[in-house]
């Protein structure tokens, strides 16, 4: 039996994740920062129990801990999803942003190269770190971002080419545009949208706030990005 690592189990995209590689067969770990503290409604939305997914605290910013774990484990796959997931936010706290998305990242990397399990490993990039596109993006455009997140994204996206390109290992970037599912918290603008809606139909809420309209994304369903991205994982070279 193969076994699977996901950071960020609790997300949207890891719930998902982790019942895909179940039904395939897998021993999935899941790593939140603290247990205890977890919601694991997406998982129970998703119908896995405690029997399913063993979920293990872990701090992504401590490397002693990670090495730790990782040479425990020795899993087959990593999926790196825990990253902060808000853009607005990231103005607000640029260092705490900053400091995670980078270190967790880069944490996990040496982890794979000490341990040297070939294990492979997967990162969750974001198209945020392209900044604003005059037309669409795809993996040649250049790299500008404009929020602390954007940089932070880039960043640990180019830690994993480097730590491909300098060591050898089997890691690779999924680059992410908006996923959306039923798991998506409120405060993102699909399930502001519908809930707000309800309230409306419901007589308890008359308006709707949105911020800038005019802004184009690519907006994709959370189940086949996992699936993408489970699909890096499997061909032959990174």
């Amino acid at each position: 039996m193969k076994t699977a690592l996901i950071t960020g189990i609790t997300g949207q995209a890891g719930a998902y994740l982790a019942k895909q590689l179940i039904v395939e067969g897998y021993r999935v770990v899941g790593s939140s920062r603290d247990v205890k503290f977890a919601n694991k409604h997406g998982l129970r939305f998703l119908g896995l129990s405690e029997q399913d997914i063993d979920v293990v605290s872990l701090n992504l910013d401590e490397f002693a801990i990670v090495v730790d774990l990782i040479d425990e484990l020795r899993p087959d796959e990593i999926y790196h999803l825990a990253s902060p997931s808000s853009v607005a936010r990231s103005f607000r706290e640029p260092v705490e942003t900053t400091a995670h998305i980078v270190m967790s990242t880069i944490n996990l990397l040496e982890a794979v190269r000490r341990v040297d399990a070939g294990t492979r490993f997967f990162n969750a990039a974001s198209t945020e770190m392209f900044g604003e596109c005059e037309h669409p993006a795809d993996e040649t455009t250049h790299i500008t971002p404009k929020s602390p997140y954007g940089v932070a994204k880039a960043a640990a996206f180019l830690q994993t080419r480097n730590y491909r390109d300098a060591y050898g290992l089997f890691a690779c970037s999924g680059i992410f545009s908006n996923f959306e599912s039923p798991l998506r918290p409120l405060n993102f603008v699909t399930r502001k949208i519908v809930s707000t809606a309800c309230r409306i139909a419901g007589g308890e809420k008359m308006e709707l706030h949105l911020g800038n309209t005019h802004i184009r994304r690519d907006w994709g369903w959370t189940a086949d990005y996992v699936d993408a991205a489970r699909r890096m994982l499997l061909q032959e070279s990174p």
